[in-house]
C-alpha cells in the first residue's frame, strides 16, 4: 500500500492533464523541473499484474502525446522505469483507498 514511506514517487512530480480527445483517458505529465523528461505527458494502455511466488509485476503499454521536444531515442529504460513506479504507486493508492480490488485468477 502506498503511503509517504513507500511512495516510489512523489506526487508532486507529476500530474494528471486532461488532453482534447482523451478526456476519458488519463494522462499525465511528468512536471518535475529537475527531470530530464519534464514536460513529457503520456498515457497507458494494456496495463497487466502478474503474480509469481507471492511477487507481482507489472506490464503496460505507453503512447506519449506530447515529447517536450525529446525524440524517441531518448525514451529508454529510465523513462520506462520512472512511468512503471508512477503507475505502481496509483494502483497501490487505489487498492488503499478500495476504488479498486486485486483479485487472484
Amino acid at each position: 500500500m502506498t503511503d509517504e514511506a513507500t511512495t516510489r514517487v512523489s506526487p508532486e512530480k507529476y500530474t494528471f492533464v486532461t488532453k482534447e480527445g482523451l478526456e476519458n483517458d488519463p494522462t499525465i505529465c511528468i512536471t518535475d523541473v529537475s527531470s530530464y523528461f519534464n514536460g513529457v505527458v503520456y498515457s497507458y494502455n494494456n496495463i497487466g499484474v502478474k503474480e509469481v511466488d507471492n511477487n507481482a509485476s507489472l506490464s503496460f503499454e505507453y503512447n506519449i502525446h506530447y515529447s517536450a521536444g525529446m525524440t524517441n531515442e531518448e525514451f529508454g529504460d529510465d523513462f520506462v522505469q520512472l512511468i512503471g513506479d508512477i503507475l505502481a504507486d496509483q494502483i497501490d493508492a487505489q487498492i488503499k483507498n478500495d476504488n479498486v480490488k486485486y483479485v487472484k485468477h
